[in-house]
């Protein structure tokens, strides 16, 4: 193929759901060797978009994917993607909690059946364990591969055990390992076919990547796009598409908004792009909500109640040690620190703890509004029932059933509402939760859908109003706005700020986004060693005076 021929090109792309229109005649095109990023609000069509490059979603007719060229059968076969050359890292990562990180290295070529192997470099089939024909199982050299497998991690400089349970793994060793995984496929793709042309398309990699992390996935998206390889960036990070890639196109509900050069355009031209009139919609609605919370000629502090509605002393467990702070109504209390010095710890310490990554509770108190509790005896059930609600980090895991309605999620903390002499009221849950999702724009607002139908920015916003729904005291935040788009943002952002204004609830925001940390909280607590170092408040919570706290205490200055 002549060099100047597009990696991929997509032509006339169109995807209806029932009456609902995911994506209208969507086109665009990705170069030899370039970083191309995908930009658009929750919903605006992305997921359904990757999920038509890799064969998942059917297009409607009139669809053509050209791939080096090659027209493509339409809708794409299953594992046709992967033998054009092409590899995707979704939001979900594709690994498998329960195995190691060797096995997840390996599940794809095993499963292809010895038609290829990563840690073979792409050449001759080895004998891995795989049937053959003839249909012998040939015994797996454990010792040979964990070897193979750490020179596999180490060019792509991640240090982990082989061995290890991934289920174990931080989120941003998790993602990194997904990513390592694909690049090492598209390098066993070019060498078993020649060819010098593969895509990798992630699907926010940003996700869980904070500092260090990001730039180490900026490097690697490097080295994958100098080997020849082109790169689909699907992310809501503004910041990291403009440090990486270099055009863009953005989708908005479902149609291309805008494309072009990310040289060319400014962030605030982007932005305008990728929520339209929306933008104003929500810089209205913040508008009001600042008006409302300080009230003219008041400043914004007039939010905060002199009650304290949380009380902890002593907290310790994970990489905590004697924590001790307090909450008023209506405050918002940021936590922040570098990655392992204790704040993302603090939620679930608080929460009764979470077994499954250590976070468990060993000493200290926690009073909510005005009750005390031995922080080691709360359980989550108890906790809730106290009047706290929390928010994590990881979704998919401990937050939401994506098997399960909109509905359902957003109300099954109180279905006992909705029973009548042993009968649950459906009609009236499909009421309420239909009242939720217009308050909390959750879009498409039907609650009778699975959740897993939704978008991972409007599963975010039914997690919040899950919470919401038994109006907590206090309000326990990891991560809120990760994977989330800027309208998204602003929503979220501008609902929590209500419901301390109105309700007087408190909040304690944890996140490594220091820049939302320093527009929410009225005070910030920085974090060295598994305790507070530094106390930032009013004035002093700005993101230049976060950034540097967290680098002099991590720094041990």
């Amino acid at each position: 193929m002549a060099t100047n021929t597009p990696v991929l090109e997509v032509r006339d792309i169109s995807k209806t759901f029932g009456a609902t229109r995911a994506l209208r005649h969507v086109e665009f095109s990705i170069e030899p060797g370039e970083v191309f990023a995908v930009l658009g609000q929750n919903g605006s069509g992305k997921s359904t978009l990757v999920k038509i490059l890799s064969g998942f979603h059917a297009p409607d007719p009139g669809a053509e994917i050209v791939v080096d060229g090659e027209p493509l059968p339409v809708p794409l076969p299953p594992g046709m993607a992967r033998e054009a050359g092409m590899e995707f890292v979704y939001q979900d990562l594709g690994l498998v909690p329960g195995m190691t990180v060797l096995e997840n290295l390996t599940i794809q070529s095993r499963t292809a059946g010895g038609s290829r192997g990563i840690l073979g470099g792409g050449g001759m089939p080895r004998d891995r364990g795989v049937l053959r024909g003839g249909g012998v199982l040939r015994p797996i050299a454990w010792r040979r591969e964990r070897r193979e497998a750490r020179a596999v991690l180490a060019r792509y400089g991640l240090d982990l055990d082989p061995a290890a349970r991934v289920a174990g793994l931080p989120l941003m060793d998790q993602a990194l390992l997904a990513i390592a995984r694909a690049a090492e496929e598209l390098q066993a793709f070019r060498a078993r076919t020649g060819k010098d042309r593969s895509l990798l398309v992630l699907d926010e990699p940003t996700v869980f990547l904070t500092g260090a992390e990001l730039d180490f996935l900026f490097d690697l998206i490097r080295i994958v796009a100098s080997s020849g390889a082109s790169v689909m960036f699907i992310s809501h990070d503004l910041e990291a598409v403009r440090a990486v890639a270099s055009r863009f196109v953005v989708l908005r509900d479902g149609e291309v908004a805008g494309t072009g050069r990310v040289a060319d355009v400014t962030e605030d031209q982007m932005i305008d792009m990728i929520v339209g009139s929306a933008r104003e919609r929500f810089e209205r609605s913040a508008a009001r909500t600042i008006e409302a919370v300080t009230g003219p000629g008041l400043p914004p502090a007039t939010r905060i109640r002199e009650a304290e509605l949380l009380a902890v002393e002593g907290l310790a467990g994970g990489a905590v040690r004697e924590l001790s702070f307090g909450v008023r109504e209506g405050e918002i209390v940021g936590l922040a620190g570098a990655t392992g010095s204790g704040p993302d710890d603090v939620p679930y310490l608080l929460f009764g703890g979470d077994g499954v990554s250590g976070r468990v509770p060993v000493g200290g108190t926690v009073t909510i509004a005005g009750r005390r509790h031995a922080a080691r005896r709360l359980s989550s059930a108890s906790s809730i029932r106290a009047g706290l609600a929390l928010v994590p980090a990881d979704r998919a895991r401990d937050a939401a059933v994506a098997s399960l309605s909109v509905a359902d999620n957003i109300l099954m903390l109180v279905y006992g509402r909705y029973f009548s002499k042993g009968v649950l009221g459906r009609r009236a849950m499909m009421t309420d939760a239909g009242a939720r999702a217009g308050t909390f724009d959750i879009r498409p607002p039907v609650p009778s859908a699975p959740l897993a139908q939704m978008s991972g920015g409007n599963q975010q916003k039914t997690v919040l109003a899950k919470w919401m729904e038994p109006e907590p005291r206090i309000l326990l935040l990891h991560e809120p706005t990760q994977g989330v788009d800027v309208g998204a943002r602003a929503e979220i952002r501008t609902l929590v700020k209500d419901a301390c204004r109105e309700r007087g609830m408190g909040v304690v925001w944890v996140t490594t986004d220091f820049a939302e940390l320093a527009e929410m909280c009225d005070r910030v607590l920085v974090f060295a060693d598994g305790r507070v170092v530094t106390q930032l408040s009013g004035d002093e919570v700005t993101k230049p005076a976060i950034d540097e706290a967290v680098i002099r205490t991590s720094a041990g200055r």
